[in-house]
């Protein structure tokens, strides 16, 4: 399994200690390592090869944080400017094998439950493998307007529910509601799929992102 990491954003909502030339997956704020350097630890476990997606300006820093840790194999796709998050997936997806599963990940999480945390990756990969698209949803403990939720559906494992819709970040009064609902999830930006899987529903979903992506590469 290969694990993308998405670490081509700036962090402006943490400046001045994120700054563009040293943005916040990369500033080491909790011990001797990077929020990087910690999402590339956890997924290790799972995650044999590291696709690092990026701009060209954190090229530098993503290889010497990598440097530190001892891996000097990672793959590269570098952005000369910022196309969002499903572009950057597509082009990181065209590069693979289909078969290959991928693990999506920002670069500036914070996980201190390892053993839970690779007990959800376990089951997400038992779904890719079985051609699903999977998202992780983190269960809110508040009603947060900085994040975006996804809304459960019926449950399709014993350990997963469908995705019945996505929402952009609410207002207060909506963001109450969706914690009282029971079923809303913050959406944590993480996927797991094989890469050919979500790129045929790219193509049929999102064409023109599909287009672009294969022309450029």
């Amino acid at each position: 399994m290969t694990n993308i990491l998405l670490c081509g954003g700036n962090g402006t909502r943490l400046w001045p200690i994120s700054r563009t030339l040293m943005p916040k997956q990369f500033v080491k704020l909790f011990g001797e390592k990077s929020l990087f350097q910690l999402t590339v630890e956890r997924n290790s476990s799972l995650c044999q090869k590291q696709l690092i997606v990026s701009n060209e300006e954190q090229y530098f820093l993503a290889l010497d944080q990598l440097e530190e840790m001892h891996k000097t194999q990672a793959q590269y796709l570098l952005e000369p400017i910022g196309r969002n998050t499903a572009p950057a997936i597509a082009l990181a997806c065209i590069l693979l094998d289909a078969e290959e599963l991928v693990l999506v990940t920002p670069s500036d999480h914070l996980i201190e439950d390892q053993e839970a945390y690779t007990k959800v990756l376990t089951q997400a990969k038992i779904l890719a493998q079985d051609n699903h698209l999977v998202t992780f949803g983190i269960i809110p403990s508040y009603a947060e307007t900085g994040f975006g939720y996804i809304e459960g559906g019926d449950m399709c494992h014993t350990f997963a529910r469908d995705v019945k819709a996505f929402h952009e970040k609410p207002n207060a009064i909506t963001a109450e509601k969706y914690v009282n609902a029971g079923n809303y999830y913050w959406n944590s930006g993480m996927f797991c799929f094989k890469a050919g899987v979500f790129l045929a529903e790219l193509e049929n979903y999102a064409p023109e992102i599909y287009k672009n992506a294969k022309k450029s590469t």
